[in-house]
């Protein structure tokens, strides 16, 4: 049977390499969960540039609608004003001639 100082000599051993195992472990886990990480942020950026570049697209996209839409309907007002000014020119020449006819 050991000896109270051996069983303590060996419990202290035990701790040393419970604890060397532990540092590793540590380690390992900690280098583990940096490489997660950076490849984490790898792919996040990845994920978002792909969605920034989505984005511009469908804003570009929508941009040249909007503009169309309002190329459209400006002509449409210019076509409204010249059809108005052609109706106010018809009736600017009616009434010169009737005062060129009574005269």
């Amino acid at each position: 049977m050991p000896s109270l100082i051996e069983t303590i000599k060996e419990a202290e051993e035990r701790a040393k390499s419970i604890r060397a195992e532990a540092q590793a472990s540590g380690r390992d886990m900690l280098l583990e969960a940096n490489m997660n990480g950076a490849e984490l942020v790898a792919k996040t950026t990845d994920d978002m540039r792909q969605r920034l570049a989505n984005a511009k697209e469908e804003a570009e996209f929508e941009g040249q609608k909007l503009a169309r839409q309002i190329i459209a309907n400006a002509e449409l007002e210019a076509i409204d004003f010249v059809r108005a000014a052609e109706a106010n020119v018809r009736k600017c020449s009616d009434f010169i001639f009737e005062r060129l006819c009574e005269s």
